[in-house]
């Protein structure tokens, strides 16, 4: 059975449905575009194929309806209920879906572009094709099957996805934002120019990881394993890195600048062009890497072991060395200036090889800039 005749021609009439109910109805490829529905009872019904595009729909019920390909283009969605409804190629772009609890849906990228999605829970989603300009706040996508998804300029602010697996899909320009990323495979997965902020990456295994000029703000990777790691041109800034394991990666280019590394090794590792202003490296592991034009100004380098490692080029003023192992190291043309080095190991270092003692700049900066009167 199909709509009534006088619901129909109401909603030809006004474009409006208040607490109208159709329950366990044939709805297939229905005409709802630019209309306002509110309370509306959809249980039940088949709705597939239904043509909702540019309505505005709120605190209805689709409790166990059939909602696949349904055309919901620009449409807005408030407070609605889908328990056990079949949620699946439904062409959502330039949606906007508040505060709904849908289970096992599956999304289509291509029919998701522009999309907003805020208070939305998706757990045990399912997302394959393109995703293209997405917004997601606030949203639980745990569990979420992403290993056929590519994302381009997604956003996800405050959402949870514990447990999701986004391997074998790709991640670019995407943005995850006070997440929890709990138990998230992402290490098979492409990953270029995306933002990472306050984001827990602790005690995790992340071996083998391939990220591209990313951007990691203020994540906590403490006793993490990065072992082979391909992340070449990111940035850690502010990060906690103590105690993390990032030997034999592809580091050259990264910034760790403020960062806290004490503890860390990234032996054999190649940092060329790496920047570590005012990191701490306490007891760091830096041995047997090529740190060639590595930026160290006004780092703590404090027992460290920098053994065998080409610092090149490096510059290394007015940081503290004191009781490192700078041994067996290619020094040349390195900036040694203001450096601390209280029991310092230079065995088997050229330190002529460094750049002469820059006295004028020395002098310039001691110069005391405060005018008295």
């Amino acid at each position: 059975m199909g709509m009534r005749d006088d619901a129909r021609k109401k909603l030809a009439m006004t474009k409006t449905l208040v607490n109208d109910q159709f329950w366990n109805q044939d709805l297939r490829g229905e005409d709802f575009t630019n209309c306002a529905l509110t309370g509306v009872g959809f249980n039940g019904s088949d709705l597939s194929g239904a043509n909702f595009t540019s309505s505005q729909i709120a605190n209805c019920f689709f409790s166990n309806c059939n909602l696949n390909g349904v055309l919901a283009v620009s449409t807005q969605w408030h407070d609605n209920y889908f328990e056990n409804a079949t949620f699946k190629d439904i062409d959502f772009r330039g949606a906007q879906i508040n505060q709904a609890a849908i289970n096992g849906a599956i999304f289509e990228g291509s029919k998701t572009s522009y999309s907003i999605f805020h208070d939305v829970k998706l757990t045990n989603a399912k997302f394959s094709g393109d995703f293209f300009s997405v917004i997601l706040s606030n949203c639980n996508i745990d569990g979420v099957d992403a290993k056929k998804a590519n994302f381009e300029r997604v956003a996800f602010q405050k959402c949870s996805s514990q447990a999701g697996d986004f391997s074998g899909g790709s991640l670019k320009e995407v943005s995850f934002l006070e997440s929890n990323l709990a138990g998230v495979d992402i290490t098979k997965s492409k990953m270029e120019r995306v933002l990472f902020h306050t984001i827990d990456f602790s005690n995790r295994n992340l071996s083998n990881i391939n990220v591209k000029m990313s951007q990691f703000l203020e994540c906590d990777f403490r006793g993490s394993v990065l072992e082979n790691a391909d992340m070449e041109g990111c940035g850690f800034l502010k990060c906690n890195l103590e105690r993390a394991a990032l030997n034999n990666s592809k580091l050259s280019g990264c910034n760790f600048g403020q960062a806290k590394l004490e503890g860390a090794n990234f032996s054999g590792s190649n940092l060329k062009n790496s920047l570590w202003g005012d990191a701490d490296l306490t007891e760091v592991n830096l041995s047997n890497c090529d740190i060639e034009a590595g930026f160290f100004e006004g780092a703590r380098l404090v027992e460290s072991d920098f053994s065998g490692s080409n610092l090149a080029y490096a510059n290394l003023t007015s940081a503290n060395a004191t009781g490192s192992k700078i041994i067996n190291c290619s020094l040349y043309m390195a900036k040694l200036d203001k450096l601390q080095e209280d029991n310092t190991d230079w065995r088997g270092s050229n330190r002529k090889e460094a750049q002469k003692e820059d006295k004028k700049r020395i002098e310039a900066e001691d110069w005391p800039t405060g005018v008295r009167i």
